[in-house]
């Protein structure tokens, strides 16, 4: 059996491992901890992206930034209307370099925003859209008219400037199809560093083309210069790679939170693995400690055993004692005895040696006889092995005269199976020879018909090529009369067209100067020239601009304003009215909050010199106002002098002073309009330990008129509160709130004691 000292050294040991298991727990729980806030942050951050991409697809999907018609018109085209026609917004089209997106934007202007379609024929359909549905005006530029315009080589030499980048159209990127457009837009709009640079671009090419600078400065052809600060209005170019890049990063966090949760579950694993080694731990610390007890009540139990049997021990020494002399007086007794024997045993072995004599031939018999009885035995034993092997032997000839039949048998089946496929092979030949002969046959027939089949397909090569000349006679025939039926149909609408205009002056001329035609004969001059009287046609017309458009419905519309002018003149002294009084309620309203406020002040500033002496245990602490005339529009300064130190305004005091003081002037205001209710978040989280107390002390005093909500994570503040409430995460997803109730448990410990 192990002793207590082996026991309780088994016992300290174990202790020991179960501490290192202990800190192991608490370090794989603080990992964890760490783990699943790097994990809840990584979620939020993928909310936010997701709320991000679904903002900047909403803007892009309702092209916001856009103007109104332009909106309006790609909603119809992204419902299917022209889709075929219109290629997209410019700004759409293009990708930009981040760096270079400033100058693009200022460079394209308003040409950012018009549209790209393919061709110029269907600009008509689209304008009388735009029509009906008063959608506004736009600006189209068809693939197949717009060129593309490159710089001089006047203009080229700008190029060897210090700050020159390059030409608009080439810093952008863009489809092959739409290079035409982008360089019709910024093929001759220069783009350069900074203003200096550009200035120096501008002369050299005596201000022939557009300069424009990273920063958005515009220099414009002709000497006028545009910059300074811009307001940040909401970029139109690289929106979609915006989206892209949102995306991207939003699937490297899902899958950082993926990897994450990997972690986090080997995590879990780890804890309960050694959750499970604890329990193991301490099961066999307990059982250790049963088995020290179990030790301990056994040894006392033999130290009283051994008591016993110590006074039992003396008791029987005592015994021995006596019969130690009991033995004393035997022995004496044996040996007289002793003697007597040996005189007998003398005669014994005379008598003994006699006998020995007469049994030494006797013996020698027996021997032979177990010989004999041995050898015959031995013989025995071998005649039934031998037996035993003839028996096996006969039983084994048994068998193979039993395969011998079989053999036999097996033999004559295979002689007859072989005569019997010797006769199918025959038939087969016989089969094979007449399948030849039919094959051959079918062969011929075979060649005769292929022979056939060339000749008819040859044939019909000669026909078919006979239909293909027909075909293309035919085709020209038919463009020829297509041709002619065009120039009909062109002199049919040449015919209408003059019997028109001959219809059209017949009648201008009856209806101007009620004459026909043959009475305006009369009146024909032979002298008469077209140039001179279009000379005066457009002299004519000139004076009528001069003019200025006739206003037919001048007198009702004027009828119209006077009336508005008399009602708005009315909705205009009402309003004047109003204002007035309004201005009246504000000067009473004023007044007396100029009165409440001074008040209020006052009171407040008598409690935070109190609550600040309070709360540092000495100082001075006052409310000043920068004009006392004005108290509602002027600064308040609030100045404080901690014990110690020299009165001086907030913001010159330590992050801790600042904090104690705002906290001073808050239970200075609660004071003065106390409320029932107040919710404090983290508010004493710059103080130090001893500031903290007394916050927490003072906190509990004014606590008997207010109740107070405090998020802390301050052990001097948890110390004063009645009730903790706090929030754990036991399983993954399942937030469980715990509560103690402290006024409940110092109520107990003090009836305890």
């Amino acid at each position: 059996m192990k002793n207590i000292e082996s026991l309780k050294k088994e016992e300290k040991n174990s202790q020991l491992k179960l501490k290192e298991f202990k800190d192991n727990y608490k370090t794989l729980e603080k990992e964890l901890e760490h783990l699943k806030l790097k994990h809840n942050n990584n979620k939020n951050q993928i909310e936010r992206y997701k709320n991000l991409i679904n903002i900047k697809t909403r803007i892009k999907n309702s092209y916001e930034g856009f103007y109104k018609s332009i909106q309006d018109f790609m909603t119809y085209v992204n419902k299917g209307k022209f889709r075929n026609i219109v290629e997209g917004v410019v700004v759409e089209l293009i990708k930009v370099d981040k760096k270079y997106v400033e100058a693009i934007n200022t460079a394209l202007g308003g040409s950012a925003q018009n549209i790209i379609i393919e061709k110029e024929k269907h600009v008509g359909e689209i304008i009388n859209f735009l029509k009906s549905e008063k959608i506004g005006r736009m600006t189209f530029l068809p693939m197949d008219t717009i060129k593309g315009r490159e710089l001089n080589s006047y203009q080229k030499r700008a190029s060897q400037i210090d700050g020159y980048i390059g030409t608009g159209d080439k810093l952008v990127k863009c489809n092959e199809k739409y290079e035409n457009i982008f360089q019709f837009l910024l093929g001759r709009t220069i783009i350069c560093q900074d203003i200096d640079s550009g200035l120096k671009i501008a002369k050299s090419i005596n201000y022939s083309t557009n300069v424009v600078t990273l920063d958005g400065e515009i220099i414009y052809s002709g000497g006028a210069i545009t910059g300074g600060s811009k307001k940040k209005t909401n970029n139109l170019i690289g929106r979609e790679e915006e989206i892209v890049k949102l995306t991207n990063k939003k699937k490297e966090l899902i899958n950082e939170t993926n990897e994450l949760e990997e972690r986090l579950k080997s995590y879990i694993e780890k804890i309960k693995g050694v959750n499970k080694k604890l329990d193991n731990q301490k099961n066999f610390i307990r059982e250790k400690i049963k088995e020290r007890e179990k030790f301990e009540i056994n040894y006392t139990n033999l130290i009283e055993d051994i008591k016993i049997k110590s006074e039992e021990k003396a008791e029987t020494e005592d015994k021995i004692q006596k019969s130690i002399s009991k033995i004393n007086s035997l022995e004496n007794e044996i040996t007289t005895g002793l003697n007597e024997s040996k005189i007998i045993n003398k005669n014994i072995l005379d008598y003994e040696n006699k006998v020995k004599d007469n049994d030494v031939n006797l013996e020698e018999v027996k021997k032979e006889e177990l010989d004999l009885k041995n050898k015959i035995n031995s013989l025995n034993i071998e005649l039934s092995t031998k037996e035993n092997e003839l028996k096996i032997d006969n039983s084994r000839l048994e068998e193979i005269k039993e395969n011998i039949t079989e053999i036999e048998e097996n033999l004559d089946n295979a002689l007859k199976e072989k005569s019997q496929n010797e006769k199918l092979i025959e038939d087969s030949k016989e089969k094979i020879n007449s399948f030849t002969k039919s094959i051959k046959d079918k062969s011929e027939i075979l060649r005769d018909k292929k022979t056939n089949f060339t000749n008819l397909r040859n044939e019909r090569k000669k026909i078919q090529n006979s239909i293909y000349e027909k075909q293309s006679q035919i085709n020209s025939i038919n463009k020829e009369i297509n041709n002619l039926q065009k120039d009909v149909n062109s002199l049919e609408v040449k015919i209408e067209r003059y019997e028109n205009k001959l219809s059209n002056t017949k009648d201008k001329l009856w209806n101007d100067y009620e004459m026909n035609f043959a009475i305006a004969k009369k009146f024909i001059d032979e002298d008469f020239s077209i140039n001179s009287l279009n000379k005066e046609t457009r002299s004519l017309k000139g004076e009528i601009k001069k003019l200025g458009d006739i206003n037919v419905s001048a007198i009702e519309e004027y009828e119209e304003t006077s009336k508005r002018y008399e009602f708005l003149a009315g909705q205009r002294d009402d309003l004047i009215e109003a204002r007035d009084k309004l201005h009246n309620i504000i000067k009473d309203l004023t007044d007396k909050m100029h009165g409440i406020f001074i008040s209020e002040y006052e009171k407040i500033n008598e409690h935070f010199k109190n609550v600040f002496i309070d709360l540092f245990g000495g100082g001075d602490a006052e409310i000043l106002l920068s004009d006392i005339e004005n108290p509602l529009t002027c600064d308040i300064e609030i100045y404080a002098q901690p014990p110690g130190k020299n009165l001086n305004k907030i913001s010159l005091l330590s992050g801790g002073e600042k904090a104690l003081t705002a906290i001073s002037l808050l239970f200075s205001i609660l004071k003065v309009k106390p409320t029932p209710f107040c919710i404090l978040d983290e508010i004493e989280a710059a103080l130090d330990d001893a500031n903290v107390y007394r916050f927490a002390n003072y906190l509990r005093k004014f606590s008997r008129n207010t109740q107070f909500l405090i998020i802390t994570h301050r052990k001097g503040t948890m110390e004063f509160v009645d009730t903790i409430y706090g929030t754990t995460m036991e399983e993954e997803g399942i937030t469980k709130i715990i509560s103690m109730n402290l006024s409940e448990i110092v109520e107990k410990e003090y009836l305890d004691e």
